[in-house]
């Protein structure tokens, strides 16, 4: 997915529940879909350069693993045809910060 920084500055921000900690990235909605943007905060380009090559290596094990509790990216985003992010499938659930701030022993 491509879009201009007009186009991306239009999307609707999704708001994650209190207490969900997301300190790598926000999520963004896509419009009449059941997808969202996950959009990294840096800026560092050997940081995403590494993160889209870990994206391409889990879409090529999941190919061959089929592991259904992994939620694997479907595309990769770009904002003004440079990477910034992901396309994932919106998963109703919860993150795994609420259980580990919860009374659950580790």
């Amino acid at each position: 997915m491509n879009f201009t920084s007009k186009e991306f500055n239009n999307l609707q921000e999704m708001k994650l529940d209190e207490g969900v900690v997301h300190s790598e990235s926000d999520f963004f909605y896509v419009p009449n879909s059941s997808k969202i943007i996950k959009i990294y905060h840096t800026k560092d380009s050997r940081y995403l350069i590494n993160k889209k090559r870990i994206v391409e290596n889990l879409i090529k094990f999941n190919k061959s693993a089929d592991i259904s509790e992994l939620v694997i990216p479907e595309d990769f985003v770009y904002i003004d045809n440079e990477f910034k992010g992901i396309l994932l499938p919106k998963i109703n659930g919860i993150n795994s910060s609420k259980y580990l701030d919860s009374n659950v022993p580790i």
